[in-house]
């Protein structure tokens, strides 16, 4: 999805599914994603979105910091560029994010977020996320409380809620549900759902969506990941997109 807080908020389960397709031990790494998305407008017209993201990430003690730019091509242009920080505790983990789009079109202006992550037990984590974002004409804040839980060895169900506010407008809530399974041969396999508000050009609509993938180990050091999505955004277009992705491991 394009809105300001999913990519972020996804980076921690990506990682997930690709560290458990790879060695643990691999501290330092690398990620390259493409993808491509066919878009039906409600006019009846159709396009092609194109995106193309970098990720670079390192892990030193207890912080790992990473450094993520996205450039999505429509009928205009958008080139992203985020930094997260996140900080290892006793029982949990704190992170500070934050990004700029110069000249957005598209996404926001500027945007900054801050959360965390508590152990509940050997099985359970909750998880809260606050974030504001400042588009041209509009800003949004959103909040995110989530649960993550592991019924049994290598599956995690995790639900996070989503509250936005925008300037000036009122309050809209939505959700998202999120199955990871990793195989014993090696492949993590994710599937998920959601409902939620999501803000584009300073316009925030409501929106319908599933998703799936696989993230498969190559090597010890290099995986592959492959993803699809549906979403169905309320007055404006249906998306169908697919992305690959390659990430690379590697020792200090």
């Amino acid at each position: 999805s394009s809105d300001v807080y999913s990519s972020e908020l996804e980076l921690d389960q990506v990682l997930r599914s690709i560290g458990s397709a790879l060695r643990p031990d691999r501290r330092f790494g690398l990620g390259l994603t493409a993808g491509v998305s066919r878009i039906d407008l409600e006019s009846g017209a159709s396009n092609t979105w194109k995106s193309i993201g970098l990720d670079a990430f390192g892990q030193v003690g207890a912080n790992t910091l990473a450094i993520s730019v996205q450039h999505e091509v429509r009928a205009t242009s958008d080139s992203r560029i985020s930094l997260r920080l996140d900080h290892r505790l006793p029982g949990g983990s704190v992170y500070v994010t934050g990004a700029v789009t110069p000249s957005a079109d598209f996404r926001e202006e500027w945007s900054l977020a801050a959360g965390g992550v508590v152990d509940l037990g050997e099985s359970t984590a909750a998880m809260l996320d606050v974030r504001h974002a400042k588009y041209a004409t509009t800003s949004i804040t959103a909040f995110q409380p989530s649960l993550r839980v592991s019924p049994i060895e290598n599956l995690d169900l995790s639900g996070r809620a989503i509250v936005l506010v925008q300037e000036d407008e009122d309050v809209r809530v939505g959700a998202t549900i999120r199955a990871d399974y990793t195989l014993a041969s090696g492949p993590a396999l994710f599937a998920g759902a959601a409902v939620y508000p999501d803000t584009e050009a300073g316009i925030t609509r409501q929106v319908r969506g599933v998703f799936g993938g696989v993230a498969l180990p190559i090597s010890d050091r290099l995986a592959v990941r492959l993803a699809g999505e549906y979403e169905k955004r309320r007055q404006s277009y249906t998306r169908k997109g697919v992305a690959l992705g390659l990430s690379w491991r590697f020792d200090r």
